[in-house]
């Protein structure tokens, strides 16, 4: 059987699993459309199966496309490390790191991220995919070399290493002109307007009326009011500059949105605010010791920083040059 494998038809067949898409896998790889088509038709013959169905929403993968796509990626990324130096030159490298980040921190990390990379290495491409999806899937199957996110990885989701890039804290965006602008925040007063909600990557996490439920503060007299509901941060400087509807977001992305808008923030009682959390920068162990990853995780450190980081005490953590490997702890065994 391995007699019978074309090395190039593996790097196809990779990228159709990723892009379920001929014409955009002959784009991404510089090929003709038939050229792919027929790639594709003779890696049908050689696994006994369609891979690629075409559906009434495009093309999906068949179950047994799914079962191998991380198989080839990681194959792939083996044969490749056979030809690799153990030293990694950026003005040299016309390599490609693949990143997932929502627009959200993406914005606030990645425009200088990029201007040190395109720096120093400018012909490396940097491919940030910002579609909501299971990120630590991502990043286990190999089909990301990071990942920007807040969220913390299942205790099923382990050998990922992560470092603090900054923290959230939260705060209420408004017009400059709104009624509360100049009003000293309460309890009574914040249940008196509207609120937008933004559920990023399907959570509720940016909802303020969580805020108050936990406290019992909503009551058959008293509801939490939800105009709008979105799933980005985008729209939201917009609605909050021409309304007097109240979103409840993380600080620097109000400040950000502050720019150039009639737009203020303010402070909610210490009462109601949600905790700060940290946006990390994550990767798998398959990518803590290649040189170029080094590097590029290398863009995010900030000048002073070189002492160990710390991470929260329900994980047992594994430091390595100030990165950390993840396993839950299994106390109660």
């Amino acid at each position: 059987m391995i007699n019978r494998i074309d090395i190039n038809l593996l790097v196809v067949l990779n990228k159709l699993l990723e892009e379920k898409h001929v014409s955009n896998t002959a784009f991404s790889l510089n090929m003709s459309q038939p050229k792919v088509s027929r790639s594709l038709q003779k890696l049908r013959e050689l696994f006994g199966d369609e891979l690629l169905v075409r559906t009434s929403n495009g093309y999906e993968l068949t179950p047994k496309a799914v079962n191998i796509q991380s198989n080839v990626s990681h194959v792939l990324h083996n044969l490749n490390s056979l030809f690799q130096t153990d030293t990694f030159i950026p003005a040299e490298s016309d390599d490609k790191i693949r990143l997932y980040a929502l627009p959200s921190t993406s914005n606030l990390v990645i425009p200088d991220v990029v201007a040190k990379a395109n720096q120093l290495a400018p012909n490396m491409v940097l491919d940030i995919n910002s579609t909501a999806k299971d990120h630590f899937a991502a990043l286990l199957s190999g089909d990301i070399h990071f990942a920007i996110s807040t969220t913390t990885p299942k205790s099923g989701e382990q050998d990922l290493y992560r470092i603090p890039l900054f923290d959230w804290d939260h705060c209420l965006l408004m017009r400059e002109d709104h009624p509360l602008a100049q009003q000293e925040l309460t309890v009574n007063n914040l249940l008196d307007y509207q609120y937008g909600h933004i559920s990023v990557n399907n959570t509720c996490k940016y909802s303020f009326e969580n805020q108050f439920s936990e406290l019992g503060l909503l009551t058959g007299q008293r509801q939490f009011k939800t105009v709008i509901q979105l799933t980005d941060f985008v729209s939201a400087a917009g609605i909050a500059e021409k309304t007097d509807i109240l979103f409840y977001v993380p600080h620097r992305l109000a400040e950000q949105a502050c720019i150039g808008r009639k737009l203020i923030t303010r402070n909610v009682p210490e009462t109601l605010n949600y905790p700060s959390e940290s946006v990390y920068l994550y990767w798998h162990k398959r990518y803590h010791s290649d040189p170029m990853c080094i590097w590029f995780r290398s863009l995010f450190k900030k000048p002073t920083e070189s002492e160990p980081l710390t991470v929260e005490p329900q994980w047992n953590d594994i430091k390595a040059d100030h990165h950390f490997i993840y396993s839950r702890k299994m106390a109660n065994a």
